[in-house]
Parts: C-alpha cells; sequence; structure tokens
C-alpha cells in the first residue's frame, strides 16, 4: 500500500456529508469550537492512516468512534470517500466500549506513537485506565457526600467540609482530565428547528 499517497489524499481531502456539510464543520458546532474540531479532524484522519496500515485490528478512542460512526452511517459519503481517498473498502467493526479492555486498544495508541513520533492527545486518545477511572467516578462522590451527611448528622462540622472536599477533587479531577465527547443528539435536535 502507498502510505504516504494515502496519507497526502488523507491530509488534503475535505471530508463532507452527503448533505453537503463539511465533517469538520458538524464537528465545530457539536464541540462549540473551531479549534477543537480541526483537531478532532487530524485525529480521525489519523486513525484512519492507522487503521489502513495495520496488518493488526486498530480500536479507536470513543470520540473517534462517534466521528467514524457518523461518517460511516452516511453510507453515500461514506463510500465516496473510501472510493477517492482510501481507495479501498474500510467498515466500522468495533463496538462500543471495547477500548476500556481490548488490549488492541493499548496497540493502536503505541502504533499512533511509531508511526506520528508523538504520544496521541489525551483529549481524543484517553488512557484506558481514565475510560475505567471515569465509569466508577461516581464511587468516590457517593462517599464523599455519604461521609458529608454522617458528618452534618454525627461527627460534626470538620466531617462535613472533608466530605464536599472529596466530592469537589473528584469533580474537579473529572473536569480536567475529561475526553472530549460530542452531543450529537443536541445538534440533531437544533440542526432540525
Amino acid at each position: 500500500m502507498d502510505t504516504a499517497g494515502v496519507q497526502a489524499r488523507l491530509e488534503q481531502a475535505e471530508i463532507v456529508l452527503s448533505n453537503g456539510v463539511p465533517l469538520e464543520r458538524r464537528l465545530a458546532r457539536a464541540l462549540h469550537s473551531e479549534g477543537t474540531a480541526r483537531l478532532v479532524m487530524r485525529e480521525y484522519r489519523r486513525f484512519l492512516l492507522l487503521t489502513l496500515q495495520s496488518a493488526e485490528p486498530v480500536v479507536p478512542s470513543p470520540l473517534l468512534r462517534e466521528v467514524w460512526s457518523l461518517h460511516a452511517q452516511d453510507r453515500p459519503a461514506w463510500t465516496g470517500f473510501c472510493e477517492t481517498v482510501l481507495l479501498r473498502r474500510l467498515d466500522l467493526t468495533h463496538p462500543g466500549e471495547a477500548e476500556r479492555t481490548d488490549p488492541a486498544y493499548d496497540a493502536t495508541r503505541a502504533a499512533y506513537a511509531r508511526t506520528f513520533g508523538e504520544d496521541p492527545p489525551p483529549s481524543c486518545w484517553p488512557s484506558p485506565l481514565r475510560l475505567h477511572l471515569r465509569r466508577w467516578l461516581f464511587v468516590p462522590v457517593v462517599l464523599g457526600l455519604l461521609w458529608a451527611l454522617a458528618g452534618a448528622v454525627l461527627l460534626g462540622a470538620a466531617h462535613v467540609v472533608a466530605g464536599m472536599l472529596v466530592v469537589l477533587a473528584c469533580l474537579v479531577w473529572n473536569a480536567t482530565a475529561a475526553p472530549l465527547r460530542l452531543a450529537w443528539q443536541e445538534q440533531d435536535a437544533l440542526e432540525r428547528r
């Protein structure tokens, strides 16, 4: 496979949905940021290149799986893109949530670092540990709230403050390192108006 040719076509191609809207513009509306949409599109193109280059399974991050799914579900746009840019058919094969447990997700992140000479950006490619911890974030939040409640009823003000600090720390940690997410349903509702 001509990797350089595919990479050049991927970088130059404007990916347009069948309704005529560029995918990057759709992402910018969903993410409320043109800069973030450019980053996501760069990562989407890199993911597609990794998928074409690798003999091993390549697993996208949750965000890139959403973008790929949006693109691939628009069959006319996806088929045309595969024929003209990728020069082969590429099907969405990985079910959701696989990146948390699939060793191929770690292997994909390692292949990214080897191929592009840098670690994948965590906002688009969160670590499996990060994804796993996000799933269980509610546990320390609930424990912190219970600690604060118990402090208010039984133990005193210091325990209320300590419990609320646990909750606050969990929420700040989640907000500062949270991977990007797309709000397709909200965006679709806005577009129908």
